[in-house]
């Protein structure tokens, strides 16, 4: 009797010791969403439509806060754009958050200190289709730049291009 009260309480001993632990899936939260701005950030190395290497431009943050409108906005500068001049850009409407509006710029000085009209510019104006848009690494960059209005004063060679540039980011 003595025997089959240990061996009782050594099987109870083994059974409630060998209680299966619970497992619980570790929750892992989703990588926080980068602000609009940061995922244009970065040294770009802009190429042709040829793939033939054009120049290196770079994509830095200006400012986040409030605009002399009181609409919080975030703003990078495209250092080097076309080669030519940096342009300061404001993410003020967010309609899609891949896309950089290039926007109107008249009378912007170059490094060289000579004006030029330059803007933004679609492959093809009969459809919606945004132009100048992040893909993954890279942004098909469509513009226009001229100095039409500027040309004789400044006493330059006119000059007139609808770009399209390859911006990837390295």
């Amino acid at each position: 009797m003595k025997k089959n009260t240990i061996i009782s309480l050594l099987l109870l001993v083994i059974v409630f010791s060998c209680s299966k632990k619970e497992i619980i899936p570790s929750y892992t939260p989703p990588p926080p969403t980068p602000e609009q701005y940061e995922r244009f950030i970065g040294e770009y190395k802009v190429y042709d439509t040829l793939s033939n290497f054009i120049y290196d431009m770079n994509i830095v943050h200006y400012f986040s806060g409030n605009n002399i409108y009181g609409n919080s906005v975030d703003s990078v500068i495209l250092l080097n754009f076309a080669d030519t001049f940096d342009v300061k850009y404001e993410f003020i409407k967010i309609i899609d958050k891949d896309y950089l509006e290039i926007g109107i710029f008249d009378s912007i000085v170059d490094k060289n200190n000579k004006s030029w009209n330059l803007s933004g510019q679609s492959d093809d104006p009969t459809t919606l289709v945004r132009e100048n848009k992040l893909i993954n690494d890279t942004i098909i960059m469509y513009f226009r730049q001229t100095n039409i209005k500027y040309y004789i004063p400044e006493l330059q060679p006119y000059f007139f291009c609808k770009c399209k540039h390859v911006a990837v980011k390295q």
